[in-house]
């Protein structure tokens, strides 16, 4: 993986990160209807079947059992069910597209130690400034660090990134 792509990455972590939340849970939510529409499709299937009593029943033409069978037979989907699954697959693709940002970021922030954690999560890839770092740095570790000091940390804890990406 090229430093380019890291640091792409890295800039785009949280952004992905809540996005990514954001459509496993819609994605849940259109599978739970897609399945429940599926099991009420079976269970109406049941039921037409089950009530077969030589009587007329509705104003439908041809055999409701007969009806339902060809549909299961010939793998045809209902088109409320269709309009789901349509519904899914760009939340699909593009939780595919943003997920290994998220799970390649997380592998390497658990690969740092606290503090290099730290000055790459606040200054990579929530982008605060200098001048804010070192006061939330004061604050956080008790030390007072220099803005060249902290640059240079920033730095060497980039490439061992780039090393846990090779």
């Amino acid at each position: 993986m090229t430093r380019e792509n890291v640091d792409r990455m890295l800039h785009n972590y949280r952004e992905y990160l809540g996005r990514c939340k954001f459509l496993e849970a819609q994605i849940s939510e259109i599978e739970s209807m897609i399945d429940e529409l599926k099991r009420t499709q079976k269970t109406d299937a049941s039921i037409h079947i089950s009530a077969q009593d030589g009587m007329p029943h509705g104003s439908s033409v041809g055999h409701p059992t007969e009806r339902i069978a060809m549909m299961f037979a010939e793998n045809r989907i209902p088109r409320d069910i269709q309009e789901l699954q349509d519904d899914l697959k760009p939340l699909v693709a593009e939780y595919r597209e943003k997920s290994p940002t998220v799970v390649f970021v997380g592998a390497w922030l658990l690969g740092l130690k606290d503090g290099e954690r730290w000055i790459i999560e606040k200054q990579v890839i929530d982008g605060e400034t200098w001048s804010d770092i070192i006061q939330m740095y004061l604050e956080k570790f008790k030390v007072m660090k220099n803005k060249r000091t902290l640059q240079r940390f920033k730095d060497k804890v980039l490439l061992k990134i780039y090393e846990m990406a090779r």
